[in-house]
């Protein structure tokens, strides 16, 4: 019961390490320029996984068989190269944070996720004190600040509706929204935002607290609104003035003052919507395949930037049927989980991930999403646990009172 406990409590902890790997260890890749600790880790999770001594078979069954199907995918496709490494991303980013998780406990997750969310929070601000962060792709680009940056607001956001050391943690969700502002990305702010959101409206019941709350936020968004431009027009004068360029600022005021369209500031994704649109429009919902925005963008683009595109694209006519199946699930886990550990946890990572892959990247290789869906499936388990122990527990009495 003991070595249990401890693989449990180590699980745990390796299953956030990995999560903030890429940012605890940021300062290191941009000094040595590799990636060595990261590897490292990721082999030590690979051993542990291996380890697993129970897991429940439809956690396990289910990211198999849609590995097999990836895999079928990438030996159908034209540009197998490609296919192949997203496939290998797959299992890194994806396959190894979902099952990791299974084995793991809610409330250690957050404990140790806290503790290692200030760390990457210190790593993050130390790698843009001596490193900077550039425009370009890169190591450490805006988008790259602005996805670690959000990654440590979740646990910033879970001990918010803990209700531990609010001020000091709300303190920290605005430093890291004004720092993605300045130095990240817009899809980011989202996410921090959406996590907040999402939280305050669904992790517990609708009390007058909550309704003052969300009054507040409002009140500060008609306002925000109401002057939008005149805040646009500030906050350009003061970057002109001091001679400093923020990508996200500057694609945000853009959009407000009217010199740019959302279309044209969308970074290319309005290109891919409307080719996906059109060959959807006339060819119909099918299985267009892994490489589909890769083969019609002639490699310009490697994802649809959008998780149910995405989706459509992977699996056809099929893939409504999996979103329908992911919004009951949603649905239902917020309605019967009583678990406060479990379910601030979903809601983070589900916000975290949906509202990102709504305009960025591809669900294959968010590690997020992944856990999304192991967190979710995680209730299944507890069912089944509780089910089975009930059967043994009337069957241990039944074979009692026959041998009387």
């Amino acid at each position: 019961m003991i070595v249990h406990e401890r693989v449990i409590l180590n699980k745990s902890f390796l299953f956030v390490l990995l999560l903030f790997s890429g940012a605890i260890f940021l300062p290191y890749k941009l000094y040595f320029g590799n990636g060595l600790p990261v590897q490292i880790i990721n082999v030590v999770v690979i051993f542990s996984i291996l380890s697993t001594r129970k897991v429940n078979t439809f956690s396990v069954v289910i990211p198999i068989l849609f590995s097999c199907y990836l895999l079928f995918l990438s030996v159908l496709s034209s540009y197998q190269d490609f296919s192949l490494s997203i496939l290998i991303d797959y299992i890194r980013f994806g396959l190894l944070s979902y099952f990791l998780y299974l084995d793991s406990d809610d409330e250690k997750i957050i404990n140790y996720g806290y503790k290692l969310s200030l760390i990457a929070f210190l790593a993050i601000l130390f790698s843009l004190c001596f490193f900077g962060v550039g425009r370009e792709q890169g190591e450490f680009n805006y988008m790259t600040f602005g996805n670690y940056m959000a990654l440590s607001s979740l646990f910033f956001t879970i001990y918010i509706f803990l209700g531990r050391n609010i001020i000091f943690n709300l303190t920290l969700l605005v430093v890291a929204f004004v720092l993605i502002l300045i130095f990240g990305n817009r899809g980011s702010l989202l996410v921090v935002f959406s996590m907040f959101i999402i939280c305050l409206l669904f992790n517990d019941a609708f009390t007058f607290k909550k309704y003052l709350s969300l009054l507040f936020l409002m009140s500060i968004f008609v306002i925000f609104y109401f002057h939008i431009e005149e805040i646009a027009l500030l906050i350009k004068s003061l970057m002109t003035d001091l001679g400093y360029y923020s990508y996200s600022i500057i694609k945000i005021t853009n959009v407000i003052l009217g010199d740019e369209t959302i279309s044209s500031s969308s970074s290319g994704r309005d290109v891919i919507y409307n080719m996906i649109y059109n060959d959807i429009l006339n060819g119909g919902i099918k299985l267009y395949g892994i490489d589909y925005v890769y083969t019609v963008s002639k490699g310009e683009f490697f994802y649809s930037h959008n998780i149910f595109l995405d989706i459509l694209l992977m699996f056809g006519i099929f893939g409504v049927g999996i979103i329908f199946l992911i919004s009951i699930m949603f649905f239902t886990f917020i309605t019967f989980c009583k678990n406060k550990y479990k379910k601030l946890l979903f809601l983070c990572f589900f916000s975290f991930s949906f509202t990102k892959l709504s305009f960025s990247s591809t669900f294959l290789i968010e590690p997020t999403f992944w856990i999304f869906l192991s967190v979710g499936f995680s209730m299944l388990k507890l069912k089944i646990d509780r089910k089975v122990f009930f059967n043994k527990t009337i069957a241990g009495k039944t074979h009692k009172h026959a041998r009387i």
